[in-house]
């Protein structure tokens, strides 16, 4: 018999013991008379009391056993008792058993299969929960969630922002990793790195290199000076790269002038005072045929150049320039070569011509009075322009003598590039130094396109 059972049985034996004492002092405190008795009476409480403090005793070390001690104590619990008990969380997982399903009952992350512990559950694993779990790389971010930022791990490309992983970690992006990534418009290019090349993807025209404009998100050639002036292009005259076409070349650019964006499509000489220069005169070819003359002669000093944008570039105004005096006419979105293939366009409104040539500063001016024509391809007469404007000294307009501006032709006078010839009566002038006379002057021409 063990402690506990001899324990059980003292305070049997006891208690019916101390009940029949205290029925019999009971009794004899009910019918004593005298002082024997009463003294007998008080060694039995005395022995009561003490009967009671052992017995308390006894049961307090009774009561410190634990249920597992013992033949009689109950099993230890296990991990698979189908109980929840020990440390576990929820019935055989968590605490140091295998980490509990979604939903079941947890204290810590720890507790979890998916290592998702929030308010006191297991959670499934999402891209957002501040753990790192699924399968992601790093906490929220990785394999199916997002990209991982720089420095974080990583297992594949896939993981990381900058699409480099390199020894397990997220690279920062370079403009030299074989990778489109950073800011970057296209691979290694663009967005602070090098300019893209013609067909890459771009933002802005910076993002392109040159010759290159960003146009619908591609970097692009400029279809004209105009659409270069329209991106940023500054300063007064130069040499750019454009395709009004599809194909490529280089043209002078006017970026200042009249607002500029001005491309040269030609340029014509009338000669000098030695020499006629009559290559570019009214009936030269090259005003309608589809070659080209001295093309590489990018520039505007005196000279005879047709150039590639005088077959390509549509333009909406023509501008012809002799000697620095300027004068324009409106082709709805035509090229040059279609312009004077096209035949006669001109006006004879006076006012047209008046407020167009008739005035004080005109260079070497010296025209009649009559049948003013102003325009493209004028034919009256004996004296006929490109484009440039004539006149006569009689009203019939079949004759006239006068012929100003680019591809002259007088019947009486060498053909001139350009220039100045007025060949027959009532010639007169009136810009300063100006002889009222006939003449028949070289100029320098230049035609621009916008």
């Amino acid at each position: 018999m063990d402690t506990q059972q001899r324990c059980l049985v003292v305070r049997g034996r006891a208690g019916a013991d101390a009940w029949s004492r205290i029925s019999r002092i009971s009794r004899i405190s009910l019918t004593a008379g005298g002082s024997g008795e009463a003294t007998r009476s008080s060694r039995s409480w005395l022995g009561i009391v003490c009967l009671v403090v052992a017995l308390a005793a006894c049961s307090l070390k009774a009561n410190s056993f634990t249920p597992n001690q013992g033949s009689d104590a109950g099993p230890a619990a296990t991990c698979s008792d189908m109980l929840k008990n020990g440390l576990e969380t929820d019935v055989d997982c968590g605490g140091g058993c295998g980490p509990c399903e979604i939903g079941q009952q947890c204290a810590s992350s720890a507790d979890c299969v998916a290592g998702t512990c929030q308010e006191m559950a297991c959670r499934a694993p999402s891209c957002s929960d501040g753990t790192r779990n699924g399968d992601e790389t790093a906490t929220d971010c990785g394999g199916s969630c997002g990209r991982c930022g720089d420095g974080e791990v990583c297992g594949t490309a896939a993981d990381c922002r900058s699409g480099v992983c390199a020894n397990a970690t997220c690279q920062v992006a370079t403009c030299s990793d074989d990778v489109h990534n950073g800011a970057e418009t296209g691979t290694d290019c663009g967005g602070g790195c090098r300019g893209c090349g013609l067909g890459g993807p771009c933002l802005v025209d910076g993002d392109c290199g040159s010759p290159g404009i960003c146009r619908a998100g591609l970097c692009s050639v400029a279809l004209s000076c105009a659409e270069l002036k329209d991106h940023g292009a500054a300063g007064g005259i130069g040499v750019y790269t454009i395709a009004p076409a599809g194909v490529s070349f280089d043209a002078v650019c006017d970026m200042a002038t009249d607002g500029g964006g001005w491309t040269l499509l030609l340029k014509a000489t009338g000669g000098d005072a030695v020499a006629a220069d009559e290559t570019l005169g009214y009936d030269a070819k090259a005003w309608t045929d589809d070659s080209l003359l001295n093309p590489l002669d990018l520039t505007i000093t005196a000279g005879n150049a047709k150039y590639q944008s005088f077959m390509d570039l549509p333009v909406n105004t023509l501008t012809g320039d002799l000697d620095g005096f300027r004068y324009s006419q409106v082709v709805a979105g035509s090229t040059a070569h279609q312009v004077f293939v096209g035949g006669p366009a001109y006006s004879m409104d006076p006012a047209v011509f008046d407020a167009t040539f008739n005035t004080t500063s005109d260079p070497k001016w010296s025209t009649q009075p009559n049948c003013h024509i102003y325009g493209i391809n004028t034919d009256q007469g004996y004296g006929r322009t490109r484009f440039g404007w004539s006149a006569n000294q009689e009203p019939d307009c079949a004759t006239n003598d006068t012929a100003i501006g680019l591809g002259l032709e007088n019947v009486s006078r060498p053909f001139l590039g350009a220039g100045y010839q007025c060949l027959s009566s009532l010639c007169s002038c009136r810009a300063p130094g100006c002889v009222d006379a006939t003449v028949s002057l070289p100029g320098s021409g230049l035609l621009w396109g916008r």
